[in-house]
């Protein structure tokens, strides 16, 4: 059953269409935290704080395990992206990529990792 509710997650004032169903368990990650902080809402919140949180291959795999794990979730009505402590990301890691060419960024799977977002529900 679905249900509006308003909550309020730090400053934030979130609208949602909540399932009341129960939320599954998430893995516990290197680079993102997942939690519930209200029913029907899961939080993913990007864990590199030494790199501002810079995007990497290891971080947008995880996150898209996670964000697999609630659109699997029936009692997931919406997922909060977010960063921990001072930045939500910084952007790419230009570290990890610094040594990449175009032709081996493009023939590898990492675009389409980072694709991945726009194609959940």
């Amino acid at each position: 059953m679905l249900r509006t509710s308003l909550i309020k997650y730090r400053n934030y004032k979130l609208m949602l269409y909540i399932n009341k169903n129960n939320f599954s368990t998430l893995h516990s990650f290197k680079n993102i935290k997942v939690s519930q902080p209200s029913p029907g809402v899961g939080l993913i919140q990007l864990n590199r704080p030494k790199a501002k949180n810079a995007l990497n291959s290891e971080l947008i795999k995880e996150m898209n395990q996670a964000l697999t794990e609630y659109e699997k979730d029936e009692s997931i009505g919406c997922v909060v992206l977010g960063g921990e402590k001072d930045y939500f990301a910084a952007g790419a890691d230009i570290k990890e990529m610094k040594d990449k060419t175009f032709s081996e960024v493009y023939a590898t799977t990492m675009l389409e990792d980072w694709n991945y977002i726009t194609r959940i529900r």
